[in-house]
C-alpha cells in the first residue's frame, strides 16, 4: 500500500547526483512516516507521486531553479492534482510556492534544491484547501511570519532560492 513509484527519468537523475538520491529517499520516508487510515494513505501517496513527477519534470526541462512563470506552471501542472487560480494567474502559484521554499529551506538545511522544490510542491499539495481559497494578489515581496524568530519578514519569491 505504501509504495511509491520511481519513473527511470527520476533514476537516471538520481544516479548522476548520489546526494539528490539520499533527498529523495529521505523525503519518501518522511512523507510515508504519517499514521493515517487505509484511504488517507492512499491520498497521500498519490500526493507523494505527483511532488515526485513535478520535480522529475522540472528537473528534465532545468526550470528547478526557475523561471517560474507560466510556462513552467503549464510545464508541471499535468502533474498536479488539483487546477490552480481561477484567474490563471501562475504568479500567484509560484508565490505560494516560494513562501514553502523558505519554510522547507528553514527546516531542512543542507538539502538540494530538487529536494527543496520536491518538499515545497508535495506541501503545496498537502494544503490544497488553504491554496485554492487564496485570495492574495501577485507580488514582488511577500510578507512571511518566520516562525524561527518569531517576526514577520518580507521576502522577494524566488522559488527553491527564496531565503529568511
Amino acid at each position: 500500500m505504501n509504495e511509491i513509484n520511481i519513473s527511470a527519468t527520476l533514476k537516471k537523475l538520481m544516479s548522476s547526483k548520489k546526494k539528490l538520491e539520499r533527498d529523495v529517499q529521505f523525503f519518501i520516508d518522511d512523507a510515508l512516516n504519517i499514521n493515517f487510515d487505509a484511504e488517507a494513505i492512499l491520498i497521500n501517496n498519490e500526493r507523494i507521486q505527483a511532488a515526485l513527477e513535478c520535480m522529475t519534470t522540472a528537473a528534465h526541462a532545468n526550470i528547478i531553479e526557475g523561471p517560474y512563470d507560466q510556462q513552467h506552471y503549464e510545464t508541471i501542472q499535468k502533474h498536479l492534482l488539483y487546477q490552480n487560480t481561477e484567474n490563471g494567474d501562475a504568479r500567484i502559484f509560484w508565490n505560494y510556492f516560494s513562501i514553502e521554499c523558505v519554510n522547507v529551506r528553514a527546516e531542512q538545511k543542507g538539502r538540494t534544491k530538487e529536494y527543496i522544490y520536491l518538499h515545497a510542491i508535495y506541501n503545496m499539495l498537502c494544503n490544497e484547501v488553504h491554496f485554492m481559497s487564496m485570495e492574495s494578489e501577485a507580488e514582488d515581496q511577500l510578507q512571511v511570519a518566520d516562525l524561527n524568530s518569531g517576526k514577520i519578514v518580507k521576502i522577494k519569491p524566488r522559488g527553491v532560492n527564496t531565503r529568511f
